[in-house]
């Protein structure tokens, strides 16, 4: 009886190295692109400019408090 366990554990070593040994050679295989570029390509991409903002807070809203201090239009209330 104690021969089953080392007999399920001996199975599941061979299952793992079967797969590792299926993504080695699947991978080994693939093909990397080519990241060079041709002079030609370098040029017509110096030429481009990217419109880029460089002020980020040129849209933010004035949210400054001392300007509003009284928010009524007529007399205070609380006065």
């Amino acid at each position: 009886m104690s021969s089953k366990p080392h007999f399920l554990v001996y199975v599941g070593v061979a299952v793992a190295m079967v797969i590792a040994v299926g993504f080695y050679f699947s991978f080994r295989n693939t093909k990397k692109e080519s990241t060079v570029m041709t002079p030609e390509e370098t040029e017509a991409l110096n030429k481009t400019k990217l419109q880029t903002e460089t002020n980020p807070v040129k849209n933010v809203p004035d949210l400054n408090p001392t300007e509003k201090t009284n928010p009524f239009e007529t007399k205070n209330p609380f006065e």
